[in-house]
């Protein structure tokens, strides 16, 4: 799969299956397991998608990172190295929940930041809480 050379934007550009097999080309040493996959679609077009292939707690993973053009060349190695780094640090590049908040979070810190702003007594948070709870949440 990993040959010794490293992909060039020209020959990512360029390169095309010549029957319709598909074709896997790795990013060569230090590509951190990135590889280029081409494939003929049904449409007589060709496809061009990236993947990276890591080990997650002594798990053989491929981790998708993207389709040619909208991932470049350049972008893609840079998200392989990002998901290197965190398997490195012994984080699961996979996990990305924590940096969403849920929409209960969301909620949440907004009745917290607009708190300080009403009037103290006042029934105000525990209607918003009611509405929020009763009509969005759901």
């Amino acid at each position: 799969m990993a040959g010794s050379s490293r992909l060039t934007a020209a020959f990512v550009k360029t390169i095309s299956p010549k029957s319709d097999k598909p074709i896997r080309k790795g990013d060569g040493r230090g590509g951190f397991g990135l590889s280029l996959l081409v494939k003929p679609t049904t449409t007589g077009r060709v496809s061009r998608t990236w993947s990276q292939r890591l080990r997650i707690n002594g798990k053989p993973v491929s981790i998708g990172l993207g389709s040619y053009p909208r991932v470049s060349l350049v972008e893609a190695r840079r998200r392989a190295l990002v998901n290197a780094q965190a398997v490195e640090e012994g984080r699961d590049p996979r996990n990305r929940e924590s940096a969403i908040p849920t929409f209960s979070q969301v909620i949440e810190e907004t009745i917290v930041m607009l708190r300080a702003d009403w009037k103290e007594g006042s029934k105000t948070e525990t209607q918003w809480r009611y509405l929020l709870g009763e009509f969005a949440l759901p």
